[in-house]
C-alpha cells in the first residue's frame, strides 16, 4: 500500500525524476511497477495516465490530454529512454503505451516489451465505468505477457471523497489483478488530497 498528500508534493516528485524500477515478467504486470511514474492513485486525479490503471478514469477528464513520462536512474536522464510511457485520454475514449527496457536474465545485453491499452468509458461526473482491451508488442512473449481485459469504475459521492476499483483478466490464462484506491479532499478541491491504492496479489 502506498499514500501520497499535497499537489505540491506531487509536482516536486515528478521534478526529481523518479528512479526506474520495473520488473515487467509476467502475464499482467504489476500496477506498482509498470506505472512508476504515476505520482497519485488513478482515481486521484482525472489523467490520461490514470485511465491507463483504471478505463473508468476517462469519462472524470474534463476534456483531452497527452502525457509523456520517463524514468530514469542515469545522471544524464535525457540519453536514457529505458523506461517511458505515452497517454492520450478524453471524456470517452484513451490509449496508453508503455515501453520497459530491462537486462536479459539469460545473458548478457537488454530484452525490451512494450504493452498497449485502448479504452472506452461511459457515465457521468459522479459515477463511471470503463473497459479496456491490452495487448503487447512482438516481444511480448519474451515477457510471457498474454492479451487482457481490463473494467474499472470510479465513484465521485461529493467533493470530499472519491474511490476507484479496476480489475484486469489475461485472455490466455487465469492470470487476474484488482486494484483498489480511495482519495479524501478535506478541503473540497484537488489543492490538498489524500489517497491510498492497494492492489491485490496477482492470480487470486
Amino acid at each position: 500500500m502506498r499514500t501520497g498528500a499535497t499537489a505540491v508534493t506531487v509536482a516536486l516528485a515528478s521534478l526529481l525524476s523518479l528512479p526506474a524500477t520495473a520488473q515487467v515478467a509476467g502475464d499482467i504486470p504489476s500496477y506498482y511497477s509498470e506505472l512508476d511514474f504515476n505520482l497519485t492513485s488513478p482515481s486521484t486525479w482525472a489523467t490520461a495516465v490514470g485511465g491507463f490503471a483504471n478505463p473508468g478514469v476517462y469519462q472524470m477528464m474534463p476534456g483531452g490530454e497527452a502525457q509523456f513520462f520517463w524514468t530514469s536512474t542515469h545522471q544524464d536522464a535525457l540519453s536514457d529512454w529505458r523506461n517511458w510511457g505515452l497517454f492520450l485520454g478524453g471524456e470517452n475514449i484513451g490509449f496508453g503505451t508503455v515501453y520497459n527496457q530491462v537486462p536479459d536474465p539469460e545473458g548478457e545485453g537488454t530484452i525490451s516489451v512494450t504493452d498497449y491499452r485502448l479504452a472506452l468509458s461511459m457515465g457521468n461526473k459522479t459515477a463511471s465505468l470503463g473497459l479496456a482491451y491490452g495487448w503487447s508488442g512482438k516481444d511480448g512473449r519474451d515477457f510471457g505477457r498474454t492479451r487482457v481485459v481490463q473494467v474499472g469504475t470510479v465513484q465521485r459521492w461529493n467533493r470530499y471523497l472519491s474511490w476507484g476499483a479496476a480489475g484486469i483478466f489475461s485472455t490466455e490464462t487465469r492470470d487476474q489483478a484488482g486494484l483498489f484506491d480511495v482519495a479524501v479532499r478535506p478541503l473540497g478541491s484537488e489543492l490538498l488530497s489524500v489517497w491510498g491504492d492497494l492492489e491485490l496479489p496477482h492470480g487470486v
